[in-house]
This record gives C-alpha cells, structure tokens and sequence, in this order.
C-alpha cells in the first residue's frame, strides 16, 4: 500500500478514534478517495454512504460444498475400495474401526442428512437475528 493511502486510512481511523462528528469523517474519506483517484466520485460518495449508521444491515448464511449423502449409514464401511464409502450399500464395517462414525467420517464420505439438519438446527436456536426497533 502506498504512503499517501497509508496515511489516509491512519488519519480516519485517528478521527474514528477521536469520535470526530460522522460527517467530518466522510467527507474527509470522500475527499481522500476522490482526490487519490481511488475511484470516480460517484463511487466514492456511494461507497461510504454504504457505512453511515442507517445504511441497511443484512445477515448472510453461506452455505457450500456440504457434500451432502442420503445414503450414508452409520456403522457402514468407511474404508471400501470404492470412490465413495459409508452408505448403505458398502454394507456394514468389518471391524469397529472401519466403522462409519454418527456425524460423519474423514475417509472417503460425504456428509450423513443427520448433521446437515443438526448445523441448521444449530445455527436457527443460537444465532438469532433480533428484530431492530
């Protein structure tokens, strides 16, 4: 990062740390992003307008690759020799440690339905979203 970026961005986060007025410092980061070319000033303008206390707040839940098996099976064979192990058809683990584990396994297999539908439950019971007033 340049020295004239670094020093902008140590000069807001001064008047952040000062608690200089909201619009001081938006005008002083507009001034900054349009002066260094950052961006074109539309941009500029826009992007911090996006940080002003009444700018919308959403919550994301991203959720990707749960590789999810309904064939999984508890107990089933974890290290078979084909590509995908612990479901129903790999029949039941030759020896305790073969076995397929309750919430899933490291080998070669996908996610059980049963710890899918446990995150989720999870995530709904301790990561509420409070209405704001």
């Amino acid at each position: 990062m340049c020295f004239v970026c670094k020093f902008g961005i140590a000069l807001l986060q001064h008047f952040v740390e000062t608690d200089k007025p909201q619009e001081e410092i938006a005008h002083i980061a507009y001034t900054i992003c349009s002066t260094l070319k950052l961006d074109s000033d539309r941009v500029c303008a826009g992007i911090i307008n996006l940080f002003q206390k009444e700018a919308p707040v959403i919550r994301v839940l991203h959720l990707s690759d749960t590789h999810l098996d309904p064939y999984y099976m508890e107990g089933a064979n974890a290290d078979c020799k084909e590509l995908m192990c612990c479901r129903i058809a790999d029949g039941p683990a030759p020896t305790p440690a073969q076995a397929a584990g309750r919430w899933g396994d490291y080998r070669n297999c996908d996610t059980p339905l049963r710890t899918l539908e446990h995150m989720l439950r999870h995530i709904t019971s301790k990561h509420k979203v409070r209405k704001e007033s």
